[in-house]
């Protein structure tokens, strides 16, 4: 219930399909990781932050200004 889902799809602006699924595999593996050790077993958003504070975005700055020329030109 504390996940705050704005502050994620802030946090992945950049990230694709597959930075995606990595990012969700990393957090369910760290809460599971956190439940092994007497935790709650549900995710957090501190999973969240921990797991985004080491996992960055796969796509280059190039492919994004690729992307928008492209926008640009085709709308």
């Amino acid at each position: 219930d504390d996940v705050d889902i704005n502050a994620i799809v802030k946090a992945t602006e950049n990230y694709n399909g597959a930075d995606m699924g990595n990012l969700l595999d990393e957090v369910q593996e760290a809460s599971i990781m956190r439940s092994a050790t007497g935790g709650a077993k549900v995710i957090t958003h501190s999973d969240f932050v921990s797991v985004l504070s080491r996992i960055t975005s796969s796509v280059q700055k190039k492919d994004l200004q690729k992307l928008e020329e492209w926008r640009n030109e085709n709308g």
